[in-house]
C-alpha cells in the first residue's frame, strides 16, 4: 500500500543514486503525480535506511518528505471520499497513532525516546569496546518503530497514520542533529507545519494548534511568506475548532498581516495566490467574530441568570431568617367565663310611685346577713311607701327645694 515502495528497495546506494531519486520524486510531487511520487520517495527512503541506518541524521529528509506524500495523498482521498468517510478514515488513523510506540522528545543527551531499545547487555557491562551510539557504525542504530512500519507489507495501516510516523521521525532526528541535511528553522518549521496538518485530518486540534504555534515562532524574524500566512490561518481554523473565539481572531489578523507584508516582495504569481488566501481569511474573521459575538451572549445571559438566581437565595434567605426572628404564638387558650360566689348588686327597678318615675335601690345583701332573708319585692316597697305618713310640714321646704 501507502509503504509497498519502501520496501521493495533496500540495498546500499551511493549518494549519487540517493540524489536522483529524491530529485525524481520531489519533481512528481511538483506535478501532483502523488502515486509515483511516493514510489519515488519510498525508495529513496528504504535505501537512504540501507545505506546510513534508520535514525541517522541523513535520513531526516527522506522520512519528511516521504511522510509529506502519504499526508498528500490522504488529504486527496479524503476530499474525494466526502466527510462522512473522511472522518471514519481519521478515526481510524488516530486509533492506530495511539497503539504504536510514539515519538517523544529528545532528552538532555539529546536521545529520542521513539524507539524501544534494547539495552541490558550495556547495563550488565558485555559491550567491550565501550563505543557510545554516537561512535556506532551506519546502520548499528536501534530499531525504530516508525521506520520498521516503512519496511512492513501490513496494508491494513492508513496514509495518515503511517504519514504521522514518517514525519515524528524527521522531527526527532532534526531535534538530535540540529545541522542535519535539510535542517534550519524554515525547514523544521514546515516539517511542524505538515504535523500540524496530519493532526488536523485526525481531527486533533488541539495538537495540531500546537505544532502550527510552534511552526510559526521558528518562523519569528523571517521574511514573511506564503507558508507563514498558512501556518497562521491553519491555527485560526483549529482555535475556531476548539471553540475560542479571541485566540482565533488573533490569529486571523496575524494572518492577514503577513499576506500584506508578503505581498510587497512577492511576484505577480505569488501575490495572485496571496490575494486567494486574503478571500479565505476574511471569510474566517467573519466567522469568528459571529462565534465571538454568540460567546459573549451566551455569557452575558449566563451572568443575568446567575445573579436572578443569587437574588432569589438572598430573597429566600431573608424570609427564613424573619421568619425565624418572629415571635411563636402563644398556645394558652382562655378559658371560659365562670360566675363567681361574690354577691351581685341589683340596681333595682324603675317603677311608677306618688312622686312619679324614680330608681328604687335594693340593699346589698352580704356575708353577715342570714342567708334566709330575701330581698323585697317591688310591689312590697310600692305597698309600704303608700302605707307611711305623710309628713305635710316638710312639703312646702321640699316643693320650695325643687
Amino acid at each position: 500500500m501507502a509503504h509497498s515502495a519502501a520496501a521493495g528497495s533496500s540495498h546500499v546506494a551511493t549518494a549519487s543514486e540517493l540524489d536522483a531519486l529524491y530529485e525524481k520524486g520531489m519533481l512528481l510531487l511538483k506535478e501532483s503525480d502523488l502515486e509515483s511520487a511516493i514510489d519515488a520517495l519510498g525508495e529513496f527512503l528504504a535505501k537512504s535506511i540501507a545505506t546510513y541506518g534508520e535514525l541517522d541524521s541523513r535520513c531526516a529528509l527522506a522520512y519528511y518528505k516521504y511522510g509529506s506524500a502519504l499526508l498528500y495523498r490522504a488529504q486527496e482521498q479524503a476530499d474525494v471520499l466526502g466527510e462522512p468517510l473522511a472522518k471514519a478514515s481519521a478515526a481510524q488513523a488516530q486509533a492506530q497513532v495511539q497503539t504504536q510506540p510514539q515519538a517523544q522528545p529528545v532528552d538532555g543527551k539529546g536521545k529520542g525516546k521513539l524507539v524501544e531499545e534494547e539495552q541490558d547487555d550495556d547495563d550488565d557491562g558485555d559491550d567491550d569496546d565501550g563505543d557510545d551510539d554516537d561512535g556506532a557504525a551506519p546502520g548499528a542504530a536501534p530499531q525504530a518503530a516508525a521506520a520498521a512500519a516503512a519496511d512492513d507489507d501490513d496494508d491494513d495501516g492508513t496514509d495518515l497514520a503511517l504519514a504521522y510516523k514518517m514525519l515524528e521521525l524527521a522531527r526527532i532526528i532534526y531535534e538530535r542533529h540540529p545541522d542535519a541535511p535539510g535542517s534550519g528553522k524554515v525547514a523544521v518549521s514546515s516539517l511542524r507545519a505538515r504535523i500540524g496538518e496530519t493532526l488536523m485530518e485526525m481531527e486533533a486540534f488541539q495538537e495540531a494548534a500546537e505544532e502550527f504555534k510552534v511552526a510559526a515562532e521558528l518562523r519569528a524574524g523571517e521574511a514573511a511568506d506564503r507558508e507563514l500566512v498558512f501556518v497562521l490561518f491553519q491555527r485560526c481554523v483549529c482555535e475556531c475548532e476548539l471553540k475560542r473565539p479571541q485566540d482565533a481572531l488573533r490569529s486571523c489578523e496575524q494572518a492577514a498581516a503577513a499576506v500584506a507584508a508578503a505581498k510587497q516582495v512577492a511576484e505577480a504569481k505569488e501575490a495572485r495566490a496571496l490575494e486567494e488566501i486574503m478571500g479565505d481569511i476574511d471569510a474566517k474573521r467573519e466567522e469568528v467574530v459571529t462565534m465571538a459575538e454568540k460567546e459573549l451572549e451566551e455569557q452575558k445571559q449566563q451572568q443575568q441568570a446567575a445573579s436572578a438566581s443569587a437574588a432569589a437565595a438572598a430573597a429566600t434567605t431573608t424570609t427564613t431568617a424573619a421568619a425565624a426572628a418572629a415571635p411563636a404564638p402563644s398556645s394558652t387558650a382562655f378559658s371560659a367565663p365562670t360566675m363567681g360566689a361574690a354577691p351581685v348588686r341589683d340596681l333595682g327597678v324603675v317603677s311608677k310611685g306618688a312622686k312619679g318615675r324614680r330608681v328604687v335601690m335594693a340593699p346589698i345583701a352580704t356575708n353577715s346577713e342570714p342567708a334566709s332573708k330575701k330581698a323585697r319585692t317591688d310591689t312590697e316597697v310600692v305597698e309600704e311607701e303608700e302605707k307611711a305618713p305623710v309628713d305635710t310640714a316638710s312639703k312646702p321646704q321640699e316643693c320650695a327645694q325643687q
